[in-house]
């Protein structure tokens, strides 16, 4: 059975054909029919409906409006100017009241339009944004739901990578919570930052997630437990227009102490990426020196302090590593010491559904 193909909007396509010079008609509507297409495969068909009306819009220009929408009859077109100019200012509050609404009207109309495409492309700059999941834990206690959150233990992704096969690579990522003073000691410039602003990962981070470094290596700028990653605002912050590479921060708070050694600058994340932070320092260093061990207790299988993302073959079956994850957790039960009636699911959340169905780290 053939599937049905997925058109663009009629009433789009009508009002293109009204307005648009019939030399442009072929062209211009082959390639926004190539464009609404692909962000249907890559996007929403709401997405590709949206993107396709704003693209008809943003052609109501003079170069590409046909001649048969405004006739060239001189004395007509004469005619008609000075029966609408008279009836401008015969009815001038009127005039001046319609005028306005329908430009504000409109205005709001493309505004919002913005606002949406803006939304709905939170998280999907990343290459390979359709197959990475955050991994989510449902908890329920007796049979009660208790808690859902976007934490997991440490050890979840490593030992997951290793049995399960559907999975092709994995990032953990900790936002510290905690509030941290910053100093640089060649100036004793330090500033007091907030939580959330330093964070910790996996040197797989900047393979799964599009975070370009302007200076450095991606592969091995969080290799070293000492080394830390700045945004360009940072570098500017701490270092003004020295480099600040292999460079030394001395940092209090946020679940990091001691100095360590710029090794990468990144640029200022965007605006619409749940995943947000300043600093950046290896995951590894927790698990060496934070919170006093507590992250090794039981074997990395204690805290559910860590967000997990999943990158996943093209053929995976995600409700089977659904239950392979929580085949792990059953496993490892024991070493947490939780009572018997606490039961964990585990869920993967696609990352561009993270925005607006879900809080963020937060």
């Amino acid at each position: 059975m053939s599937k049905t193909k997925i058109t663009p909007p009629k009433s789009a396509n009508r009002l293109l054909r009204w307005f648009l010079r019939a030399e442009l008609r072929e062209e211009v509507e082959g390639d926004l029919g190539e464009r609404f297409q692909e962000v249907v495969r890559e996007k929403s068909l709401i997405r590709a409906e949206l993107d396709y009306w704003y693209q008809v819009l943003n052609y109501i220009r003079p170069f590409a409006i046909t001649k048969s929408v405004f006739p060239l009859d001189l004395g007509m077109q004469k005619s008609h100017l000075k029966v609408g100019w008279r009836n401008l200012f015969r009815h001038k509050w009127n005039s001046i009241i319609n005028i306005g609404g329908l430009s504000v009207g409109m205005a709001i109309f493309l505004v919002i339009c913005q606002y949406v495409l803006f939304e709905l492309d939170y998280d999907r700059f990343h290459p390979d944004y359709q197959r990475i999941h955050r991994v989510i834990v449902e908890e329920s206690r007796n049979g009660i739901a208790s808690g859902t959150g976007p934490y997991t233990t440490y050890k979840l992704a490593e030992r997951a990578k290793e049995v399960i096969p559907e999975i092709e690579q994995y990032a953990r990522f900790y936002p510290s919570e905690y509030s941290a003073v910053v100093t640089n000691p060649d100036t004793e410039r330090h500033f007091n930052e907030e939580g959330h602003t330093l964070a910790f990962a996996d040197s797989t981070f900047f393979k799964m997630f599009n975070f370009p470094l302007t200076r450095g290596d991606s592969a091995t700028a969080l290799n070293g437990i000492q080394n830390i990653l700045i945004s360009e605002k940072m570098a500017r912050k701490y270092f003004g227009t020295q480099d600040p590479m292999g460079r030394t921060l001395e940092i209090k708070g946020g679940s990091s102490y001691g100095s360590c050694t710029v090794t990468g600058v990144f640029k200022d994340l965007p605006i619409n990426s749940h995943i947000q932070f300043e600093f950046l320092r290896p995951i590894d260093n927790l698990w060496q020196y934070g919170n006093g061990g507590s992250v090794k207790r039981y074997g990395g299988w204690a805290r559910e302090w860590f967000g997990t993302y999943l990158l996943l073959k093209e053929s995976a079956d995600i409700s089977l590593v659904q239950n392979k994850l929580d085949q792990l957790i059953k496993e490892n039960k024991a070493k947490w010491n939780d009572p018997e009636n606490v039961i964990e699911k585990t869920r993967l959340q696609p990352i561009d559904d993270i925005h607006l169905k879900s809080a963020s780290y937060s």
